[in-house]
């Protein structure tokens, strides 16, 4: 009569091998993710500036060319200021780098950057 089952050495292999794997999985997923991030960010950042050229636009019609005075919910079809993924607890325009998240918005110029810690160029 055979016993069917696994050793003990196939059961450490397979162990062995998952644990490679995962070695190698799980930094390139962390990669991804800040990856996904800055990714997501650069896409909010671009709409922003599309509702600052609509408004600037906008205003170039009526005669008064000027950018906006500044960003608020107005611009935007859904009244919310897109989030900024790099600082996601915050989607608040300032207009001068403070580094605590959300936007910096120059009105002068109608320019826009990240306002997290490590001021993420875009």
């Amino acid at each position: 009569m055979k016993k069917r089952g696994f050793t003990l050495i196939e059961l450490v292999m397979v162990i062995v091998i998952l644990g490679i794997l995962a070695a190698i999985a799980i930094p390139r997923y962390v990669d991804l993710s800040s990856m996904a991030k800055l990714n997501a960010t650069k896409a909010s950042m671009g709409s922003i500036r599309a509702a600052v050229a609509v408004a600037y636009a906008e205003a170039a019609a009526a005669g008064t060319a000027a950018y906006p005075a500044s960003i608020t919910g107005s611009l935007f079809v859904e009244n919310v200021v897109p989030t900024n993924q790099l600082t996601p607890s915050s989607n608040t325009v300032v207009g001068a780098y403070d580094g605590l998240g959300g936007w910096v918005y120059y009105s002068a110029s109608g320019t826009l950057e990240s306002n997290d810690a490590a001021r993420t160029q875009m």
